[in-house]
């Protein structure tokens, strides 16, 4: 189950990083606290562990959704829901489909783009040439 953060304060309030914080910064800020609020290190104050327990809990929840590049980036768009991995594994899914499509659109744009230069320069089409070749060809295969 997913802590509350007290006072609403965002994962990133939470590390004291700011929204356009680098991975490495994510890491140094987590470090620092977590060595800070460590539960050990309060033993000799019994009064004041369970503070320190809650506190090093919520560290450890934002570094654990602020340094994964793909729940970062549900938790950006307001999306991220640690008790619903099925949606977050969704939404995975969904970006590596649209990475898939959009490598796809860009290779067949790149070689159609050289398709097109080389039969221009090979056949001496101009370009309103070229769209009557390709008209005629596409009608010879039907």
């Amino acid at each position: 189950m997913a802590m509350e953060v007290e006072c609403r304060e965002g994962y990133y309030a939470v590390l004291g990083v700011s929204f356009y914080s680098y991975d490495d910064e994510i890491r140094r800020a987590y470090r620092k606290l977590a060595m800070q609020w460590h539960p050990d290190k309060w033993n000799a104050t019994p009064s004041l562990v369970d503070m320190a327990k809650h506190k090093f809990q919520q560290i450890q929840e934002a570094y654990s959704v602020l340094s994964d590049r793909t729940k970062r980036t549900l938790y950006d768009a307001s999306l991220f829901d640690e008790e619903d991995e099925g949606f977050s594994d969704f939404v995975q899914e969904m970006m590596s489909l649209v990475d898939d499509v959009r490598e796809e659109i860009y290779w067949d744009g790149l070689w159609l783009g050289l398709l097109n230069r080389l039969l221009r320069r090979e056949l001496g089409l101009s370009e309103m040439g070229l769209d009557l070749w390709a008209l005629t060809c596409q009608f010879s295969l039907m």
